[in-house]
């Protein structure tokens, strides 16, 4: 499995979420992101630093991307293999006046986590949002289709964007919940309901030639007190990191 990630790599690069912001029909991309942490929907996949690279392409409504995850601070610590986990993700989007339909599917690789059980699986999932001008308002829901039929994740929030003087801002305050199946999958608790708040902000600034730069930060708390006994996340979860790329438009 690690070779199979690393011959991933010369594809992967990192840009903004698939559903972020406004649609660009053919556009490409390669960045990597540098955290203090890979959190994923609420939980903690690292006890240190991650580099993160994501690449996509875009061709009118359909996109392929491609993420890889290098655990720096596991490779330092147990001389196990840089590079932990990576996915694919192919999605089709498409505007309907102010509402957006946004359905795809997600292939993950094997990521072998310590103290987290994840084997590669699929999700299948749909995010609807309705644009209110400087904000947009989503739900998204996502079924496990391959390894963990029927496991369900669901969130429901806000993301503001703006644009001032050469800077992106965005952010994003959401709720989320899922199945007693998924619960019990990912964090050990028989239980089913909300899991956890979270709000995350970003600041871009674009360079010349499709080069841009944005540092960004997440914070996330568990709502329910059986899943942090859990997962032993007492506390709010927060990353913050920085992440380098370059995006070509048509």
């Amino acid at each position: 499995m690690q070779r199979r990630c690393l011959a991933l790599l010369p594809a992967l690069a990192f840009v903004p979420s698939l559903w972020a912001g406004s649609l660009t029909p053919n556009s490409a991309g390669l960045e990597t992101d540098f955290t203090s942490r890979y959190t994923w929907r609420g939980m903690a996949y690292s006890t240190g630093a991650v580099a993160q690279p994501y690449g996509w392409v875009t061709a009118g409504d359909f996109t392929v991307a491609l993420w890889g995850n290098a655990d720096f601070h596991r490779a330092r610590q147990s001389g196990a293999g840089l590079f932990n986990g990576g996915d694919i993700t192919v999605g089709w989007a498409h505007d309907f006046g102010r509402w957006r339909i946004e359905p795809a599917f997600e292939f993950w690789f094997d990521r072998p986590v310590v103290g987290v059980f994840d084997p590669a699986t699929g999700e299948s999932s749909v995010r609807i949002s309705w644009n209110a001008g400087p904000m947009r308002i989503f739900t998204a829901h996502a079924v496990d289709t391959i390894r963990f039929r029927g496991a369900y994740y669901g969130e429901a929030g806000a993301n503001f964007t703006a644009s001032r003087k050469g800077l992106d801002f965005d952010a994003s305050l959401r709720q989320a919940w899922a199945s007693k199946k998924f619960n019990r999958i990912y964090t050990g608790v028989e239980d089913r309901g909300p899991t956890f708040v979270g709000a995350d902000g970003s600041i871009t600034h674009r360079f010349r030639r499709g080069i841009y730069l944005r540092a960004h930060s997440e914070i996330t708390w568990m709502t329910d007190a059986a899943i942090r006994r859990g997962l032993g996340q007492h506390r709010p979860l927060f990353s913050a990191g920085v992440a380098l790329g370059y995006e070509w438009r048509r």
